[in-house]
């Protein structure tokens, strides 16, 4: 396929944003009119496996986030559906951590990419006909779906807590962070560590491992240059998987794969897919503030937007209008950087 100027991903709480107060017809309508507006200028959107997931995941009976999460994955198959040039239906598709990894590395696919291709199959059977009726039909597949995502989830976390456990002598496991009172001192100097980046280079080495150990690769040292080319790469994302470590190591209710603030792993994910550049000029359109501002601390700034910074870029003047009403945004308003502050005083290091 032809290369395109520019790729946008949005994230799961945009696609949501679009579809809270659109009906099935008026997402349809929105999604060929962004589709228009991209194609005018040579831009495509991405349909993102870690979106697809997230959206899917709430499509049970009982999930008060069902119909809007339903109405969002349509706007989604719809908004990234574009056409070879023989006509035939095609899709830009964004990966899973693994399989960033292990191409950027190994230029191969993780052994999980059939499980994430099968992912975009489910997720076009479900939107047949814009027919909510379509999950009860696959009811087990989204089961599994939801699973599996809390399955990577508690595996990643419990990674992490290893990872955290590895550096000191006393800790052998996570009753360690646990105990906060007998363990005081040694837990605040350890995330005190982790945020000023003393462990920053640890942490990518281990996802090196992580990928080589995917496809078969056992006690994989990476060379000391690949490892750095790979951090200055993948800043942004390397920055917020700090973070999220950070929140394991603190906060102990977020150990319960289910807890909301692991949506930060989906934004380190999509993160991963904007710097691999297999798709150049990769840009996330987030409403997350601390994702852009870290992105705009690492030099990346213009490879994360707002939906405001979105619409403008496919001149959908009209839909920015309404963008601002609805969201109360003053047109002169200042773009507002606490959250910048705060990772460069948490998080300072140097490459």
């Amino acid at each position: 396929m032809p290369q395109k100027k520019a790729y946008f991903i949005l994230d799961a709480n945009v696609y949501r944003s679009f579809a809270k107060s659109r009906s099935l017809k008026e997402i349809k309508c929105l999604a060929l009119q962004l589709r228009k507006k991209e194609d005018a200028l040579d831009l495509t959107s991405i349909c993102s496996a870690i979106v697809a997931i997230e959206l899917i995941s709430h499509l049970v009976p009982g999930d008060r986030k069902k119909e809007v999460c339903y109405r969002a994955l349509c706007l989604m198959a719809l908004h990234t559906l574009t056409r070879t040039h023989d006509g035939r239906p095609m899709r830009y598709a964004a990966y899973h951590l693994n399989n960033v990894l292990t191409n950027y590395f190994w230029n191969t696919n993780s052994t999980e990419f059939p499980y994430y291709d099968s992912v975009f199959h489910l997720m076009d059977e479900l939107v047949k006909n814009n027919d909510i009726g379509n999950c009860n039909t696959f009811i087990n597949e989204i089961q599994t779906l939801r699973t599996n995502q809390l399955t990577f989830r508690d595996n990643y976390r419990s990674n992490m807590e290893a990872f955290l456990v590895s550096f000191g002598a006393a800790p052998t496991d996570w009753e360690f962070f646990r105990n906060k009172k007998k363990n005081a001192k040694q837990n605040t100097e350890r995330l005190a560590a982790l945020r000023d980046g003393t462990y920053f280079y640890q942490s990518v080495v281990s996802l090196i491992r992580r990928a080589a150990s995917d496809i078969g690769v056992i006690n994989y040292i990476p060379p000391q240059n690949v490892a750095k080319d790979f951090l200055e790469r993948f800043q942004a994302p390397l920055i917020l998987n700090l973070y999220l470590m950070g929140q394991v190591g603190e906060a102990q209710n977020m150990i319960r794969p289910a807890d909301k603030r692991w949506n930060t792993l989906n934004d380190f994910q999509l993160l991963l897919n904007v710097c691999d550049n297999i798709y150049p000029n990769t840009i996330l359109i987030t409403e997350d503030r601390l994702i852009r501002d870290v992105c705009q601390y690492t030099g990346i700034g213009e490879h994360a937007l707002d939906v405001v910074g979105y619409f403008k870029m496919i001149k959908a003047h009209w839909l920015l209008f309404k963008w601002k009403v609805n969201k109360g945004i003053a047109a002169g308003r200042k773009f507002a950087g606490e959250m910048l502050v705060k990772i460069k005083k948490r998080l300072k290091f140097s490459l």
